[in-house]
């Protein structure tokens, strides 16, 4: 009796696991067409900083 508890133990394990690797690539997928946006957005704020420090340099 005891073998199914253990039995069914293991299968909860794999399954949290499995479904802990799912959501974490559904997470990444969503999350990996913003990485362009974020470094052009902080791009542009250097560059406007150095045009702002250039100019005050002047």
């Amino acid at each position: 009796m005891a073998h199914w508890y253990l039995v069914l133990l293991v299968s909860f394990v794999v399954m949290l696991v499995g479904l802990s690797i799912h959501w974490t690539v559904v997470l990444a997928g969503a999350l990996l067409p913003l990485v362009p946006l974020v470094t052009l957005l902080l791009r542009r704020r250097r560059r406007n900083a150095a045009q702002k420090n250039a100019g005050e340099g002047n």
